[in-house]
């Protein structure tokens, strides 16, 4: 799994599986949402695709990979218009910032790893996962390899913008806070359910996206008396109680 760099709003990190299917962390209400809409509402919504089980994996050199397993009743045909091997990744460094990998230090992984490949191949060994691909990542040791800070990201020669960073930034920094190490048996590593939407995005090369919380009461009937308060809060120190919806986020694009 890979950013979805058109992220601007939620705290949670929103992952691509491939190039027309985002993945977001699962919540119990949404997932009904979607499993009981009325066939004549699926046209104002996303198409919702399954769900999938998404782990979070660290290997010998401290890079946490994000991997996607799905059921094996699972029949959704990912896209192959877009190569996921060919992922800049990203790293967390000691000091909290995130630096993505840069092209010429991705030609060179590449380049390795095809080796490596083709050598397996010549000695009758192979091994890999069906459907998870290493495209997130971070590290723990402050690695010199050549690339751009959080603050002028880009892939690809886009952009990225500050709160998809920020959002992964977060998520990768609880995760390695949460255990000194992830090595452990594979039924141990930490694992989420992660909803498969479509990308309603893929059809441009420079979306416009804007986020916006509906509604007047911003917490749910199982919301804790602090986070009911804070809530509260919120929504009255913005638009939410005089217009029903304020903007969390927004990107414009310019050609």
């Amino acid at each position: 799994l890979e950013p979805f760099i058109h992220q601007v709003g939620g705290h949670s990190s929103i992952l691509c599986l491939d190039e027309r299917t985002v993945c977001k962390p699962l919540i119990k209400q949404e997932l009904r949402f979607y499993e009981t809409l009325p066939t004549s509402m699926k046209k104002f919504t996303p198409e919702y695709r399954g769900v999938v089980q998404v782990r979070f994996e660290e290997d010998k050199d401290g890079y946490i990979t994000v991997a996607a397993y799905a059921p094996k009743s699972f029949r959704y045909h990912a896209s192959t218009s877009k190569k996921r091997s060919k992922s800049r990744r990203i790293k967390l460094k000691t000091s909290g910032s995130i630096e993505i990998e840069m092209e010429n230090d991705l030609s060179e992984r590449l380049a390795a790893e095809n080796e490596t490949s083709s050598n397996d191949s010549a000695s009758g060994n192979s091994s890999g996962s069906d459907n998870s691909s290493a495209s997130l990542s971070s590290s723990s040791s402050s690695s010199s390899t050549s690339s751009s800070s959080s603050s002028s990201s880009t892939i690809g020669g886009r952009v990225h913008n500050p709160w998809v960073l920020k959002c992964h930034q977060n998520q990768l920094s609880k995760l390695r806070r949460n255990g000194a190490s992830l090595l452990q048996k594979e039924k141990d590593l930490p694992c989420q359910k992660f909803l498969l939407l479509e990308n309603l995005t893929w059809r441009f090369e420079y979306p416009c996206v804007l986020d916006l919380k509906m509604g007047t009461r911003q917490y749910g009937d199982d919301a804790s008396p602090a986070k009911i308060e804070s809530q509260i809060l919120k929504a009255a120190m913005s638009t939410s109680v005089q217009l029903g919806v304020r903007i969390c986020g927004m990107q414009v694009s310019y050609e």
